[in-house]
């Protein structure tokens, strides 16, 4: 499943070279909300997939992603601070 959807996200880049969403689903949940020693793991669970729903499909298929805070790019951020030799 996971090799299938990197080929069909490669071939969408075939198209197009770059496709912009935001990071999260929702606003930062206030500090200690999503707690990992939560007992609650349903509770858990649905406030964490909801959050990240955007950045789930990059890391499932092995492509490249990059979250730039505020309104920088990310080709000045790496080369204010290179990053590929780190």
């Amino acid at each position: 499943m996971i090799h299938r959807t990197g080929r069909v996200i490669g071939r969408f880049f075939t198209g197009y070279d770059i496709l912009l969403t935001p990071t999260m689903c929702t606003p930062p949940h206030k500090l200690g909300q999503v707690s990992m020693m939560s007992i609650d793991i349903e509770r858990f669970l649905h406030m964490w997939g909801g959050d990240n729903a955007f950045t789930q499909l990059f890391n499932a298929s092995g492509n490249p992603a990059m979250s730039v805070p505020l309104h920088w790019l990310a080709g000045q951020l790496e080369t204010a601070q290179p990053w590929a030799n780190r």
